[in-house]
């Protein structure tokens, strides 16, 4: 087994027990079963989204803050799906940025990201690579969007 499938099996098992404490404490605050299981829904497809996420930036990237980002937030509540989410976004742009492999694009600042990758529609008037700039076309985790460079 490779250490991305290890690290993405054990982020999963993370976000189903974090889910799991959260849904008993809130039945045992005396909250109704059916939104209490609904939510606990939500955690655990959020967490697995998350992780997919992290899976994509590690594959991409080679990068693990994904994970990192991930294990840091927690699992099962609103503040660490918040968390993680915006942790993920902000991991997904830094690593595109950082990318040692242009995937064509002309340098270091046009790696791929979770939103769509980088568009390569260089600029002819800047030699070298540019800052990856969002636009909103394309295919992108978040429902479209993606960079040009």
């Amino acid at each position: 087994m490779s250490i991305d499938r290890a690290m993405n099996i054990l982020s999963n098992v993370n976000a189903v027990l974090g889910s799991g404490v959260t849904y008993q404490q809130r039945l045992q605050n005396g909250e109704d079963v059916g939104a209490a299981t609904t939510e606990f829904g939500m955690n655990i497809l959020s967490g697995a989204m998350r992780n997919a996420v992290a899976r994509d930036i590690y594959q991409t990237t080679g990068s693990n803050l994904g994970y990192l980002v991930n294990n840091m937030a927690g699992y099962g509540t609103a503040e660490a799906n918040y968390k993680g989410t915006a942790g993920l976004m902000a991991t997904s742009l830094f690593t595109s940025a950082m990318s040692p492999w242009g995937y064509g694009c002309g340098g270091i600042f046009s790696g791929p990201s979770i939103f769509g990758g980088c568009g390569c529609s260089h600029n002819p008037f800047l030699t070298g690579p540019v800052m990856p700039m969002p636009y909103f076309g394309g295919f992108s985790y978040f429902g479209g969007g993606g960079f040009y460079c």
